[in-house]
């Protein structure tokens, strides 16, 4: 059955392999001019003195109003020249396992076309400059899901055969794509995970695997982790249209995982360890009875040769608290969250709706105000937060004024 799917696919991809067949081996940007000449890419300000020698001479990439991009002999123009930017990493994408230089002999012959293939699969492609909408119109109607922009000027795609001959079709004919190919096993492996891979078997590997979310190849592979895990799957989080697993995978497996369509990137993970900053005051004896004794975050920036007037000047604002307000609280504990820095007076805050939230604090923020205006850090005698509410709480019109009485 899978053999005459195959088949059938293979005469629909035929005219667009067909094609790309004729021209991925021709792509109209090279390294390297017919007389041998290095070629690089430049910046060119729209009203550099050089715009009009370098325009005469040189390959317009694009042209973005205020600056057009270029590809010129790395000898015809002097990098120097006001308005003049080398673009060095332009033709490179920058990949966890390295960049992958695509005017290099090498990688240009990983344009093979991919022919038919069962399911999905992901696919790099590379534009020649700074991405125009149209271009990223151009590739949305080839079909395939654009998952992700990587530096630079590519973007990493999901598939079936048909889409991808499309998108391979179109990048053949059109100037404006650099640069496609399979994203292969190799690409998805970080460096430290592969060397644990060629080295001594770790006693511990663990890994976040990420996923492009694909019901059908996302089941496959959780099944297939499951089978080859050396412990239970730490975490297992679905987040705007990834699935990620974090697991400890015996190093000689990894290259299983590495296999299936949908996976983008195996990482070396980390346990999450926490850490107190309250505890390190207590445990550096920073305390005066049961509040701290240090100088006050303030004393600690002017003795960093910072002054009040910076601040002032500048607009900038340090806010180290705990208001908290992340956790729905109607009586937030910075002074700076209310009008004028007074307590218990017209709250910055509303409801998502945008009533007002009621008046008075209890004394035990009025105390928490005073403690964080003289005291560092975390206050140790911190009162405990109120229970969150079923509401989204966010600073309203006043936000300008909260920025000035924090200030204060």
């Amino acid at each position: 059955m899978l053999s005459s799917v195959l088949g059938r696919l293979t005469q629909r991809l035929g005219v667009a392999i067909s094609v790309a067949i004729l021209s991925l081996a021709n792509n109209p940007l090279a390294s390297a001019d017919d007389a041998g000449n290095q070629l690089i890419k430049i910046r060119v300000d729209a009203k550099s003195p050089q715009h009009s020698a370098i325009a005469a001479s040189g390959k317009l990439i694009g042209s973005y109003g205020s600056f057009d991009v270029y590809e010129v002999p790395a000898t015809s123009v002097s990098t120097a020249a006001h308005g003049v930017e080398v673009l060095e990493d332009a033709n490179k994408i920058l990949l966890n396992t390295g960049a992958l230089d695509t005017t290099l002999p090498a990688v240009r012959q990983l344009q093979a076309p991919r022919g038919a293939f069962s399911g999905k699969s992901l696919h790099l492609v590379q534009f020649a400059g700074p991405i125009h909408s149209d271009w990223y119109q151009e590739l949305q109607r080839t079909g395939v899901k654009i998952v992700s922009y990587i530096p630079n000027n590519a973007y990493l795609v999901y598939g079936d055969a048909i889409q991808v001959a499309s998108l391979q079709a179109s990048a053949s004919l059109a100037p404006e794509f650099q640069w496609n190919g399979e994203f292969t096993p190799f690409y998805k492996i970080h460096p430290v995970v592969a060397a644990r891979m060629n080295g001594p078997a770790p006693a511990e590997n663990l890994c976040a695997i990420q996923m492009v979310e694909d019901a059908a190849a996302n089941q496959a592979t959780l099944q297939l982790i499951d089978q080859i895990k050396a412990h239970p799957v730490l975490n297992k989080i679905t987040y705007l249209g990834y699935v990620n697993v974090m697991v400890d995978l015996p190093a000689d497996k990894v290259s299983q995982i590495a296999a299936r369509p949908e996976v983008v990137s195996i990482q070396p993970y980390v346990v999450p360890t926490l850490f107190c900053e309250r505890q390190d005051q207590i445990v550096a004896g920073n305390l005066s009875g049961t509040g701290p004794s240090g100088p006050g975050y303030l004393a600690w920036l002017q003795n960093q040769g910072f002054d009040q007037s910076q601040f002032d000047d500048s607009g900038f604002v340090v806010d180290l608290s705990d208001s908290p307000v992340d956790n729905g609280t109607t009586s937030p504990y910075h002074f700076g969250l209310w009008d004028s820095g007074v307590i218990g007076g017209s709250s910055h805050l509303c409801t998502s709706d945008g009533r007002a939230l009621p008046a008075p604090l209890s004394t035990a923020a009025t105390a928490m105000e005073t403690s964080m205006r003289t005291s560092s850090a975390d206050s140790i005698t911190l009162p405990v937060s109120p229970t969150p509410t079923a509401q989204d709480f966010t600073t309203g019109s006043g936000s300008r004024r909260l920025l000035e009485s924090a200030r204060r």
